[in-house]
Protein backbone atom coordinates (compact mmCIF):
# COMPACT_ATOMS: atom_id res chain seq x y z
CA UNK A 1 0.00 0.00 0.00
CA UNK A 2 0.98 3.72 -0.84
CA UNK A 3 -0.03 7.01 0.11
CA UNK A 4 -0.67 10.08 -1.94
CA UNK A 5 -0.05 13.79 -0.74
CA UNK A 6 -1.37 16.37 -2.95
CA UNK A 7 -0.27 20.39 -1.71
CA UNK A 8 -2.82 23.26 -2.81
CA UNK A 9 -0.37 26.30 -2.13
CA UNK A 10 -3.01 28.66 -1.52
CA UNK A 11 -4.73 30.76 1.49
CA UNK A 12 -7.43 33.43 2.11
CA UNK A 13 -4.31 35.31 4.47
CA UNK A 14 -1.09 34.64 6.20
CA UNK A 15 -1.52 33.20 9.51
CA UNK A 16 0.98 34.93 12.22
CA UNK A 17 2.87 31.42 12.80
CA UNK A 18 2.75 30.32 9.63
CA UNK A 19 6.04 29.56 7.58
CA UNK A 20 4.76 26.83 4.79
CA UNK A 21 4.87 26.94 1.08
CA UNK A 22 1.49 29.24 -0.39
CA UNK A 23 0.46 32.19 -1.95
CA UNK A 24 -2.73 34.49 -1.08
CA UNK A 25 -2.78 35.47 -5.09
CA UNK A 26 -5.53 32.71 -5.84
CA UNK A 27 -5.36 33.79 -9.78
CA UNK A 28 -2.64 31.07 -10.04
CA UNK A 29 -5.20 28.90 -8.91
CA UNK A 30 -6.25 27.32 -12.57
CA UNK A 31 -2.60 26.84 -13.89
CA UNK A 32 -1.73 25.41 -10.87
CA UNK A 33 -3.92 22.69 -10.80
CA UNK A 34 -3.67 22.49 -14.43
CA UNK A 35 0.20 21.90 -13.66
CA UNK A 36 -0.86 19.47 -11.06
CA UNK A 37 -2.64 17.26 -12.57
CA UNK A 38 0.37 17.12 -15.61
CA UNK A 39 2.39 15.92 -12.77
CA UNK A 40 0.19 13.32 -11.64
CA UNK A 41 0.08 11.88 -14.68
CA UNK A 42 3.51 11.91 -15.67
CA UNK A 43 4.25 10.12 -11.97
CA UNK A 44 1.76 7.96 -11.42
CA UNK A 45 3.81 5.31 -12.84
CA UNK A 46 5.92 5.50 -9.77
CA UNK A 47 3.83 3.81 -7.99
CA UNK A 48 4.01 0.85 -9.58
CA UNK A 49 1.77 -1.78 -8.67
CA UNK A 50 1.12 -0.44 -5.31
CA UNK A 51 -2.69 -0.02 -4.74
CA UNK A 52 -3.36 3.88 -2.86
CA UNK A 53 -4.65 3.13 0.57
CA UNK A 54 -4.38 6.67 1.23
CA UNK A 55 -5.30 10.60 -0.41
CA UNK A 56 -4.24 13.38 1.58
CA UNK A 57 -4.92 17.28 0.41
CA UNK A 58 -2.79 19.42 2.16
CA UNK A 59 -1.44 22.73 2.06
CA UNK A 60 -1.89 25.61 2.49
CA UNK A 61 -5.82 25.56 2.40
CA UNK A 62 -7.33 22.74 0.10
CA UNK A 63 -10.94 23.63 1.44
CA UNK A 64 -10.32 27.37 -0.67
CA UNK A 65 -10.44 25.84 -3.84
CA UNK A 66 -13.29 26.22 -6.14
CA UNK A 67 -16.25 23.85 -6.76
CA UNK A 68 -15.71 20.69 -8.63
CA UNK A 69 -11.23 21.08 -7.82
CA UNK A 70 -11.00 18.05 -5.14
CA UNK A 71 -13.77 15.62 -7.45
CA UNK A 72 -12.23 16.21 -10.31
CA UNK A 73 -8.20 15.22 -8.95
CA UNK A 74 -9.70 12.42 -6.80
CA UNK A 75 -11.75 11.03 -10.41
CA UNK A 76 -8.12 11.77 -11.87
CA UNK A 77 -6.28 9.74 -9.60
CA UNK A 78 -8.49 6.66 -9.53
CA UNK A 79 -8.78 7.20 -13.61
CA UNK A 80 -5.22 6.65 -13.46
CA UNK A 81 -4.21 4.28 -10.43
CA UNK A 82 -5.44 1.51 -8.31
CA UNK A 83 -7.00 3.08 -5.56
CA UNK A 84 -8.03 0.53 -2.07
CA UNK A 85 -12.02 0.18 -1.84
CA UNK A 86 -11.62 1.50 1.47
CA UNK A 87 -8.76 4.51 1.31
CA UNK A 88 -8.60 6.88 3.59
CA UNK A 89 -9.61 10.33 1.58
CA UNK A 90 -8.26 13.66 3.63
CA UNK A 91 -9.17 17.00 3.50
CA UNK A 92 -7.24 19.85 5.13
CA UNK A 93 -9.82 22.48 5.67
CA UNK A 94 -10.74 25.81 7.45
CA UNK A 95 -14.45 26.08 9.70
CA UNK A 96 -14.88 29.32 7.27
CA UNK A 97 -14.62 27.31 4.27
CA UNK A 98 -16.90 24.95 5.43
CA UNK A 99 -20.45 25.70 3.70
CA UNK A 100 -23.13 23.27 3.45
CA UNK A 101 -22.50 22.69 -0.61
CA UNK A 102 -18.59 22.34 0.46
CA UNK A 103 -19.47 19.38 2.00
CA UNK A 104 -21.79 18.05 0.52
CA UNK A 105 -19.52 18.17 -3.00
CA UNK A 106 -16.43 16.13 -0.50
CA UNK A 107 -18.58 13.85 0.62
CA UNK A 108 -19.89 13.13 -2.85
CA UNK A 109 -16.20 13.18 -4.44
CA UNK A 110 -14.68 10.18 -1.59
CA UNK A 111 -13.58 12.72 1.09
CA UNK A 112 -14.15 10.80 4.19
CA UNK A 113 -12.01 12.52 6.37
CA UNK A 114 -11.61 16.31 7.05
CA UNK A 115 -9.02 17.75 9.00
CA UNK A 116 -10.21 21.22 10.48
CA UNK A 117 -7.44 23.33 11.37
CA UNK A 118 -9.09 25.29 14.11
CA UNK A 119 -6.16 26.24 16.45
CA UNK A 120 -7.74 27.79 19.48
CA UNK A 121 -11.37 28.78 21.15
CA UNK A 122 -9.80 31.78 21.93
CA UNK A 123 -11.48 34.49 19.62
CA UNK A 124 -8.40 37.03 21.20
CA UNK A 125 -5.57 34.54 20.28
CA UNK A 126 -7.51 33.62 17.15
CA UNK A 127 -7.60 36.92 15.92
CA UNK A 128 -3.98 37.62 17.08
CA UNK A 129 -2.80 34.16 14.90
CA UNK A 130 -4.24 35.82 12.11
CA UNK A 131 -7.39 33.10 11.45
CA UNK A 132 -9.86 33.86 9.27
CA UNK A 133 -12.39 32.39 11.48
CA UNK A 134 -14.08 33.09 15.21
CA UNK A 135 -14.98 30.07 17.56
CA UNK A 136 -18.24 30.30 17.26
CA UNK A 137 -18.13 29.69 13.50
CA UNK A 138 -15.41 26.66 14.04
CA UNK A 139 -18.26 24.94 16.56
CA UNK A 140 -20.92 25.10 13.95
CA UNK A 141 -18.71 23.45 10.95
CA UNK A 142 -17.88 20.62 13.09
CA UNK A 143 -21.61 20.41 14.00
CA UNK A 144 -22.19 20.69 10.12
CA UNK A 145 -20.03 18.42 8.99
CA UNK A 146 -21.34 16.06 11.49
CA UNK A 147 -25.02 16.30 10.32
CA UNK A 148 -23.64 15.82 6.41
CA UNK A 149 -22.31 12.50 7.19
CA UNK A 150 -18.39 13.08 8.23
CA UNK A 151 -17.38 10.27 10.71
CA UNK A 152 -14.14 10.60 10.85
CA UNK A 153 -12.74 14.48 11.63
CA UNK A 154 -9.83 15.58 13.03
CA UNK A 155 -9.29 18.94 14.63
CA UNK A 156 -6.14 20.98 15.19
CA UNK A 157 -4.74 23.09 18.48
CA UNK A 158 -2.13 25.31 19.09
CA UNK A 159 -0.54 25.18 22.66
CA UNK A 160 2.38 27.79 24.03
CA UNK A 161 0.26 30.48 22.42
CA UNK A 162 1.07 34.45 23.53
CA UNK A 163 0.00 35.31 26.61
CA UNK A 164 -2.63 37.74 25.43
CA UNK A 165 -5.72 36.01 25.33
CA UNK A 166 -8.94 35.62 27.79
CA UNK A 167 -9.90 32.27 28.25
CA UNK A 168 -7.98 29.59 30.76
CA UNK A 169 -6.15 26.76 28.86
CA UNK A 170 -8.23 24.16 30.23
CA UNK A 171 -11.39 25.91 29.29
CA UNK A 172 -9.86 25.55 25.54
CA UNK A 173 -8.99 22.35 25.58
CA UNK A 174 -12.52 21.37 27.06
CA UNK A 175 -14.07 22.91 24.46
CA UNK A 176 -12.11 21.11 21.96
CA UNK A 177 -13.05 17.62 23.96
CA UNK A 178 -16.96 19.19 23.35
CA UNK A 179 -16.87 18.84 19.68
CA UNK A 180 -16.64 14.62 20.56
CA UNK A 181 -14.20 14.08 17.55
CA UNK A 182 -12.57 11.37 16.99
CA UNK A 183 -8.78 12.70 16.63
CA UNK A 184 -6.57 15.94 17.68
CA UNK A 185 -4.04 17.00 16.65
CA UNK A 186 -1.91 19.41 19.09
CA UNK A 187 1.76 21.36 18.21
CA UNK A 188 3.39 23.78 20.39
CA UNK A 189 3.86 27.13 18.85
CA UNK A 190 7.24 27.79 17.10
CA UNK A 191 8.52 30.88 16.30
CA UNK A 192 9.41 30.76 12.38
CA UNK A 193 11.96 32.94 10.60
CA UNK A 194 10.18 35.72 8.48
CA UNK A 195 6.26 34.91 10.36
CA UNK A 196 4.87 37.88 11.40
CA UNK A 197 4.77 36.80 15.21
CA UNK A 198 8.76 36.58 14.64
CA UNK A 199 8.70 40.25 13.84
CA UNK A 200 6.69 40.76 17.05
CA UNK A 201 9.10 38.71 19.32
CA UNK A 202 12.36 40.86 17.80
CA UNK A 203 10.32 44.06 18.24
CA UNK A 204 9.11 42.89 21.55
CA UNK A 205 5.74 43.75 20.85
CA UNK A 206 5.01 39.62 21.89
CA UNK A 207 4.80 38.25 25.16
CA UNK A 208 5.07 34.21 24.79
CA UNK A 209 4.89 31.62 27.80
CA UNK A 210 7.90 30.31 29.11
CA UNK A 211 9.13 26.82 28.96
CA UNK A 212 7.88 25.51 31.93
CA UNK A 213 4.35 27.00 31.10
CA UNK A 214 4.40 25.41 27.66
CA UNK A 215 5.92 21.55 29.44
CA UNK A 216 2.54 22.47 32.06
CA UNK A 217 -0.24 23.20 29.04
CA UNK A 218 1.07 19.54 27.24
CA UNK A 219 1.38 17.91 29.82
CA UNK A 220 -2.15 18.88 31.01
CA UNK A 221 -3.71 18.48 27.57
CA UNK A 222 -2.22 14.65 27.65
CA UNK A 223 -4.03 13.94 30.42
CA UNK A 224 -7.22 15.87 30.35
CA UNK A 225 -7.37 13.96 26.70
CA UNK A 226 -6.59 10.50 28.16
CA UNK A 227 -9.27 11.10 30.88
CA UNK A 228 -11.65 11.93 27.59
CA UNK A 229 -10.83 8.47 25.83
CA UNK A 230 -7.94 9.29 22.92
CA UNK A 231 -4.72 7.51 23.02
CA UNK A 232 -1.83 9.63 21.80
CA UNK A 233 -0.41 7.17 19.35
CA UNK A 234 1.87 9.87 18.53
CA UNK A 235 3.80 13.16 20.04
CA UNK A 236 1.20 15.68 18.54
CA UNK A 237 -1.65 13.20 17.82
CA UNK A 238 -4.45 11.44 19.52
CA UNK A 239 -7.21 9.28 18.42
CA UNK A 240 -9.81 7.17 20.21
CA UNK A 241 -12.14 4.23 18.41
CA UNK A 242 -9.00 3.53 16.12
CA UNK A 243 -9.11 6.75 14.44
CA UNK A 244 -5.28 6.83 13.98
CA UNK A 245 -4.31 8.53 10.78
CA UNK A 246 -3.14 6.44 8.08
CA UNK A 247 -1.66 8.60 5.69
CA UNK A 248 0.25 10.76 8.51
CA UNK A 249 1.08 7.14 9.91
CA UNK A 250 2.48 6.11 6.55
CA UNK A 251 5.37 8.64 7.12
CA UNK A 252 6.61 7.55 11.11
CA UNK A 253 6.49 4.10 9.23
CA UNK A 254 8.60 4.24 6.27
CA UNK A 255 5.99 3.30 4.02
CA UNK A 256 5.73 5.08 0.08
CA UNK A 257 4.36 7.87 -0.46
CA UNK A 258 4.28 10.28 -3.68
CA UNK A 259 4.07 14.13 -3.69
CA UNK A 260 2.13 16.55 -5.84
CA UNK A 261 2.39 20.23 -6.16
CA UNK A 262 5.11 23.28 -5.29
CA UNK A 263 7.28 22.02 -1.86
CA UNK A 264 5.50 18.57 -1.77
CA UNK A 265 7.67 15.28 -0.81
CA UNK A 266 8.00 12.00 -2.08
CA UNK A 267 10.00 8.94 -0.12
CA UNK A 268 10.04 5.56 -2.26
CA UNK A 269 12.55 3.48 0.39
CA UNK A 270 15.58 4.58 -1.43
CA UNK A 271 15.11 8.15 -2.31
CA UNK A 272 13.42 10.93 -1.11
CA UNK A 273 12.34 13.62 -3.32
CA UNK A 274 10.83 17.46 -3.11
CA UNK A 275 9.42 19.65 -5.46
CA UNK A 276 10.62 23.42 -5.51
CA UNK A 277 8.83 25.70 -3.39
CA UNK A 278 8.62 28.44 -6.09
CA UNK A 279 4.71 28.01 -7.84
CA UNK A 280 5.65 30.29 -11.12
CA UNK A 281 8.81 28.05 -11.84
CA UNK A 282 6.78 24.66 -10.88
CA UNK A 283 4.28 26.00 -13.38
CA UNK A 284 6.84 26.61 -15.79
CA UNK A 285 8.53 23.73 -15.87
CA UNK A 286 5.43 21.69 -15.91
CA UNK A 287 4.90 23.27 -19.01
CA UNK A 288 8.13 23.33 -20.59
CA UNK A 289 9.06 19.55 -19.78
CA UNK A 290 11.55 20.68 -17.35
CA UNK A 291 12.87 19.66 -13.98
CA UNK A 292 11.05 20.75 -10.99
CA UNK A 293 12.49 18.88 -8.02
CA UNK A 294 15.83 18.00 -6.41
CA UNK A 295 16.20 14.56 -4.99
CA UNK A 296 18.32 12.46 -2.15
CA UNK A 297 19.47 8.78 -2.31
CA UNK A 298 19.11 7.89 1.59
CA UNK A 299 22.04 5.82 2.64
CA UNK A 300 22.27 3.31 5.64
CA UNK A 301 23.19 6.36 8.53
CA UNK A 302 20.31 8.31 6.71
CA UNK A 303 17.85 5.43 7.05
CA UNK A 304 19.03 4.57 11.05
CA UNK A 305 18.98 8.33 12.10
CA UNK A 306 15.50 8.68 10.35
CA UNK A 307 14.10 5.51 11.89
CA UNK A 308 15.34 6.91 15.25
CA UNK A 309 13.52 10.28 14.57
CA UNK A 310 10.43 9.25 13.78
CA UNK A 311 9.82 6.08 15.68
CA UNK A 312 10.85 7.60 18.84
CA UNK A 313 7.47 10.22 18.93
CA UNK A 314 5.10 6.67 18.43
CA UNK A 315 3.70 4.32 20.45
CA UNK A 316 5.52 1.94 18.34
CA UNK A 317 8.70 3.05 18.99
CA UNK A 318 11.87 2.03 18.54
CA UNK A 319 12.15 -2.00 17.83
CA UNK A 320 15.50 -3.20 19.21
CA UNK A 321 15.62 -6.55 16.93
CA UNK A 322 14.65 -4.48 14.02
CA UNK A 323 17.79 -2.11 14.62
CA UNK A 324 19.93 -4.75 15.21
CA UNK A 325 19.17 -6.42 12.45
CA UNK A 326 18.58 -4.02 9.53
CA UNK A 327 21.31 -1.58 10.78
CA UNK A 328 23.67 -3.85 12.90
CA UNK A 329 22.71 -1.38 15.59
CA UNK A 330 22.96 -3.27 19.63
CA UNK A 331 21.43 0.13 21.36
CA UNK A 332 21.24 -1.50 24.64
CA UNK A 333 24.91 -1.70 24.85
CA UNK A 334 25.92 0.59 22.13
CA UNK A 335 24.14 3.60 23.80
CA UNK A 336 24.07 3.29 27.41
CA UNK A 337 25.11 6.44 28.62
CA UNK A 338 22.34 7.71 26.61
CA UNK A 339 19.47 5.93 27.92
CA UNK A 340 21.06 6.32 31.06
CA UNK A 341 20.64 9.84 30.73
CA UNK A 342 16.89 9.80 30.25
CA UNK A 343 16.08 6.45 32.77
CA UNK A 344 12.78 6.80 33.94
CA UNK A 345 11.23 8.38 30.64
CA UNK A 346 10.93 5.30 28.53
CA UNK A 347 10.12 1.36 29.18
CA UNK A 348 11.47 -1.79 27.03
CA UNK A 349 8.75 -3.94 26.33
CA UNK A 350 8.86 -7.67 24.00
CA UNK A 351 12.26 -5.58 22.89
CA UNK A 352 10.60 -2.07 21.69
CA UNK A 353 11.85 0.91 23.36
CA UNK A 354 8.98 3.04 23.92
CA UNK A 355 8.86 6.92 25.47
CA UNK A 356 6.52 7.55 28.25
CA UNK A 357 4.65 10.80 28.78
CA UNK A 358 7.34 12.29 30.36
CA UNK A 359 9.71 11.25 28.08
CA UNK A 360 7.67 11.94 25.16
CA UNK A 361 8.62 16.15 25.59
CA UNK A 362 11.79 15.28 24.67
CA UNK A 363 11.93 13.05 21.99
CA UNK A 364 13.41 14.91 19.32
CA UNK A 365 16.21 16.17 21.54
CA UNK A 366 16.24 11.80 22.39
CA UNK A 367 16.64 10.57 18.74
CA UNK A 368 19.44 13.26 18.03
CA UNK A 369 21.27 12.20 20.89
CA UNK A 370 20.96 8.51 19.45
CA UNK A 371 22.09 10.14 15.96
CA UNK A 372 25.81 9.43 17.68
CA UNK A 373 25.44 5.55 16.72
Amino acid sequence: MAGLYIHIPFCKQKCSYCDFHFTVQLNQTEGMLLAMHKEWKSRAIELSKEILNTIYFGGGTPSILPSGAIQKFIQHVRDTHAVSDTAEISLEANPDDMSANKLKEWKESGVNRLSVGIQSFDDALLTSMNRSHNANEAEQAIVLAKQLGFHSISVDIIFGLPEEGLMPFDEVVERFIALDVDHISAYALTIEKGTAYAHQVIKGELRLPDEEEVERQFIYLIDRLAEAGYEQYEVSNFARNGHISKHNSSYWKEKKYLGIGPSAHSYNGKTRRWNISNNRVYMDALRKGESYWEEERIDSRTALNEYLLTRSRTKWGLDLNYLKSEFGVDLLKDQREVLAKYEGKFSIEKNILILNRKGLLFADRFASDLFKI
